[in-house]
């Protein structure tokens, strides 16, 4: 791992000496790397929210897996798109970046970032897809403008957060966004609806000798 023991010792909250290292290390649990040669870490599951019941427009949202497991080139990918099917432009506003905004997951435990919001140097290793320091929030207001009968869409990594002992943690995580809605031609910027989608990403570990199998079966692209 880049990640120096005496860091992780210190995350640990243990005081490096002489005499108490060993004692120290004993404590220590040491982390669950996402890459061995018995297992990756995974997408096992993704479950979205209904599409927005909202007045006067017809929104389809759709989550997908890009890349399901974790490699030492790339961690686990996903893929959201909305589509406008109504007959007038609208633009959706939020925060953050454009089409969907939850930079992580409701516990903050996990990161969806694109491939431009973080660099090597800032990640564990190839092995462990966890930040060794925090992605400073963006606080920006973003609006996507979605044209009558067109999608936009992002692609986003998983990528654990700082504070995650076992790399890319395993489980159920949340992410959310509200949205609200305008139309392009008001120069008022008055809101016309706001809603809360979101999903929830199912992380498990995938037996190494199955691995690639898996990445040929579930490989996609998104627009």
């Amino acid at each position: 791992m880049r990640k120096s023991r005496r860091s992780l010792l210190k995350s640990m909250g243990c005081v490096i000496g002489l005499t108490s290292v060993s004692g120290c290390l004993d404590s220590i649990r040491q982390p669950r790397e996402d890459i061995t040669s018995e297992h990756r870490v995974g997408i096992s599951n993704i479950e979205a929210d209904s599409n927005p019941d909202i007045m006067q427009h017809d929104l389809g949202f759709q989550v997908k897996t890009i890349q399901e497991v974790a490699t030492t080139s790339h961690p686990p990918q996903i893929g959201i798109q909305i589509e406008n099917r109504g007959q007038e432009d609208i633009i959706l506003y939020g925060k953050s970046r454009a089409v969907f905004g939850g930079e992580t997951d409701t516990n903050n435990e996990l990161h969806l970032v694109t491939s431009s919001e973080w660099t090597d140097q800032i990640i564990v290793d190839d092995t462990c897809w966890t930040l060794e320091e925090p992605i400073p929030e963006q606080n920006l207001d973003y609006d996507t403008l979605i044209h009558s009968n067109t999608e936009q869409g992002i692609v986003l990594d998983l990528i654990g957060n700082v504070d995650t002992l076992d790399c890319l943690p395993t489980g159920d995580y949340r992410f959310e966004t509200y949205y609200s809605i305008r139309y392009p031609e008001n120069d008022s910027m008055e809101i016309d609806q706001e809603f809360l989608w979101g999903f929830t990403i199912r992380l498990d570990l995938y037996d190494a000798s199955s691995v690639s199998s898996v990445m040929k079966d579930n490989s996609t692209d998104i627009d």
